[in-house]
């Protein structure tokens, strides 16, 4: 496939001088940012505080089973499930040379244990997908995680625009818990408990699991996941899931942990630290007044929330399944996350080959609103190196034929 654009290959920038990047102008726009995403309009995060101890406590059992050196597989349905796809508007777009078909699709969730809102229970997505496939040509596919506060399919659809142009497929994942699938008390895409955000990640990486095995049945191949931000996190977790076939895994500016992003990061501003300390209760107290008690308390919620974030912790889950078709992108500058993540995931790996990483120019924000030819391109070298080391895997195992919008599609997509 031919090269987007190039990208800048320049030195990284250690956690230990993350704090330098706040004489950026683009370090400072992420805690500018930051800033009015938590003051303006729509409140904070965790407002609500940690959620029912009962789901927290059973939410974390399910993270934890992925965990460790095997891959855990889906731990909701088994490797024959297909999801049951509802298509619904249907569109053919001109771009470029190529005819291009958008349609919208649901499926009920696979998560049945009463952990998400009824609100988020319908997963939904996009396909974007060229029209006419070229017979024998391989059929790439790639499925688009959103981060934090990521609603609609706006950037990520940018980004599937892009790799239409190299003949790569894509679907884009609508997140549990933001825009249509948003519950009925969140405001915007503020997360109003802590159980709530491990919830959403749980959600994502089992659905993100059906749509790989449905676009495999499909016909398409490769396959892979990629993701900003948190939606980087969510797609390398769900890649150490997957054990059916090999899938490669690209991110843009993803934490090694979500545990620095909340306590260290821009994003630590935005979370409600008060009501957090409130909803642990005594707990949180001490018999000291005034600064020391308030330190104190603010201490007791940050090792909480340290705790429950070690589920996040990229280092305590298997490797990618193809590292050589691994590549964390990061930028500079950025204020949200260790801007040394993609390093000290490859140091904890332990794999004979590594991932491959490239940095771009900017702060969190910037690469957001920027840095997407550089996302594409990385999403199409990845697929360039799955296609030349692994044949197509056979589809034996698959007991159903996926759900298609109409007939005419599938023949088009099948020819």
């Amino acid at each position: 496939m031919q090269t987007l654009k190039t990208w800048a290959n320049v030195s990284s920038i250690s956690r230990s001088r993350q704090g330098k990047t706040t004489q950026s102008i683009l370090g400072n726009l992420d805690l500018a940012f930051a800033t009015i995403h938590s003051t303006v309009g729509t409140g904070k995060y965790w407002s609500d505080g940690w959620g029912i101890p009962e789901d927290v406590r059973r939410l974390l059992d399910v993270h934890s089973k992925r965990m460790g050196k095997v891959r855990a597989g889906s731990l909701y349905t088994n490797e024959e499930t297909l999801p049951s796809i509802q298509w619904k508007s249907q569109k053919r777009v001109a771009m470029g040379k190529r005819s291009v078909l958008v349609q919208d699709g649901s499926f009920a969730t696979p998560i049945n244990d009463g952990t998400l809102p009824p609100e988020s229970r319908t997963a939904r997505f996009q396909l974007l997908s060229p029209e006419l496939a070229i017979p024998g040509s391989p059929r790439p596919a790639w499925v688009h995680l959103s981060g934090t506060g990521d609603q609609g399919y706006g950037m990520r659809r940018d980004v599937g625009a892009l790799l239409l142009q190299q003949g790569v497929s894509s679907i884009v994942l609508e997140s549990a818990y933001y825009g249509t699938r948003r519950p009925k008390r969140q405001t915007a895409g503020k997360l109003r408990r802590v159980s709530d955000m491990l919830s959403l990640g749980n959600a994502t990486i089992e659905e993100t699991l059906l749509m790989l095995r449905w676009l495999r049945a499909a016909g398409f191949w490769p396959l892979g996941i990629c993701g900003f931000s948190m939606g980087g996190v969510n797609a390398v977790l769900a890649a150490a899931c997957c054990r059916e076939f090999p899938v490669g895994v690209v991110t843009l500016c993803a934490p090694y942990s979500a545990v620095p992003v909340y306590l260290e990061g821009a994003l630590a501003r935005a979370c409600d630290w008060r009501a957090l300390q409130r909803d642990l209760g005594p707990a949180s107290s001490t018999s000291t007044p005034g600064a020391i008690s308030s330190y104190a308390a603010r201490r007791a919620a940050e090792e909480r929330m340290a705790q429950i974030l070690t589920v996040t912790d990229l280092r305590r889950v298997p490797p990618p399944p193809v590292p050589a078709a691994t590549i964390l992108l990061q930028a500079d500058d950025d204020a949200y996350v260790p801007t040394d993540s993609p390093e000290v995931l490859a140091g904890a790996w332990a794999t004979a080959e590594k991932p491959e990483i490239r940095r771009v120019n900017g702060g969190h924000v910037w690469a957001f609103l920027a840095q997407r030819r550089a996302f594409a391109q990385a999403i199409i070298d990845a697929s360039d190196s799955l296609s030349g080391r692994f044949a197509q895997p056979p589809l034996s195992h698959v007991q159903t034929r996926p759900s298609w919008p109409d007939r005419l599609t599938a023949n088009r997509l099948h020819n």
